[in-house]
């Protein structure tokens, strides 16, 4: 989740893009209450994201870089009964 709590009065809207410009995540992605979120990320999620707020008042524009790192599929070692699953 990527926040951009905002108040004020009237209530301001919130969107969100991506710099340089290109489409969020299609089908995996939504914003609800001016958070961002994004899901099952992928490497070509990684960059910066912007949230724009506005109301009839003024304007606040708010950047920050989304890191993406794998941590592998994961897998299961059967020892005796204990099933433990790990990442690689």
């Amino acid at each position: 989740m990527l926040q951009c709590s905002v108040v004020g009065y009237p209530t301001p809207e919130v969107k969100w893009n991506r710099s340089p410009t290109s489409p969020l995540p299609k089908g995996r992605s939504a914003v609800i209450n001016g958070n961002l979120y994004i899901d099952n990320t992928e490497d070509s999620d990684r960059g910066v994201y912007i949230c724009i707020v506005t109301n009839k008042h003024g304007m606040l524009i708010h950047g920050t870089f989304l890191k993406v790192e794998s941590v592998g599929k994961p897998y299961n070692i059967v020892s005796g009964e204990l099933i433990i699953t790990t990442f690689c």
